[in-house]
């Protein structure tokens, strides 16, 4: 049997299946319920840089967010349970976030620039969740707890997210998203 009747995967062949075409209408399917009301959150990708050389010492500012869209969605919030802390109600645990853009890629997801350089040792990057509607909506930091998961058949990435304390006080709401500085 000739391997040649056989598909070898290759960018070529990705960017010419039915896949990667089907993406932009499988995506306007997927903003509907944001349409409808029925995410009223804001998933956003955050890059900081640090003051003092490395994360974690001198000043953290924002340089650079993106909202991740369609809104994806969350599965099981209740998973994140709140502990009183030294600092007051603390929320732990993980997050699921699926229905990710299958034409976002995973260098992006994981916070790997263009050039394919990871964070550098003086910036963080993180997952800000804000639920909008409410009052004093607080944006909360989530880190990526593994590689983000690709589902080719569900058009989509799967990103498990784990709660990041608190350490730094919240960035500002009137933000820009998009924009670097």
């Amino acid at each position: 049997m000739a391997a040649s009747r056989f598909t070898s995967m290759s960018n070529r062949v990705l960017t010419r299946s039915l896949s990667t075409r089907l993406q932009g209408t499988v995506d306007r399917i997927r903003d509907l319920p944001a349409r409808f009301g029925q995410r009223p959150y804001r998933v956003q990708i955050v890059r900081t840089r640090w003051s003092g050389g490395q994360r974690g010492a001198g000043v953290e500012e924002a340089v650079w967010a993106e909202e991740i869209l369609p809104t994806p969605r969350l599965s099981d919030p209740q998973s994140l349970s709140e502990v009183v802390s030294y600092a007051g109600l603390e929320e732990l645990g993980s997050l699921r976030v699926d229905r990710v853009s299958g034409r976002y890629g995973e260098d992006f997801l994981r916070g790997i620039d263009e050039t394919g350089v990871p964070t550098s040792p003086d910036t963080s990057l993180y997952y800000e969740i804000t639920f909008v509607g409410r009052p004093a909506a607080e944006r909360r930091r989530y880190s990526l707890a593994h590689a983000p998961g690709f589902d080719a058949a569900g058009f989509q990435w799967i990103l498990l997210l784990e709660r990041t304390p608190s350490t730094q006080a919240p960035r500002d709401r009137s933000d820009m998203i998009g924009v670097v500085r």
